[in-house]
């Protein structure tokens, strides 16, 4: 399906931003997921909020997984560190 999607950028967010710290929740009906930069003063500043389905949820997840095996493979285990809100100083 993506060879039919033509990607635009109308927000100019192509640049990106670092994100930090990732706020989880859901209901029966929808998660949602808070995207946040953590700052030197302890503030986390939302970058953006996004709802997605169960199914959309499920969908990432195995997305997610297989992105990560695939970084493995090349680069090594990732170890999942201590959830501090901050990128790690490795």
């Amino acid at each position: 399906m993506d060879s039919q999607l033509k990607f635009t950028d109308p927000l100019g967010q192509s640049p990106g931003r670092f994100c930090t710290l990732i706020h989880i929740g859901h209901t029966p009906e929808f998660f949602a997921l808070d995207f946040r930069a953590v700052t030197p003063e302890g503030e986390a500043c939302l970058l953006g909020r996004y709802f997605l389905t169960p199914q959309h949820a499920k969908r990432l997840l195995i997305a997610l997984g297989e992105h990560l095996a695939g970084f493995e493979r090349e680069y090594g285990t990732i170890s999942p560190g201590q959830a501090t809100g901050e990128p790690s100083s490795n």
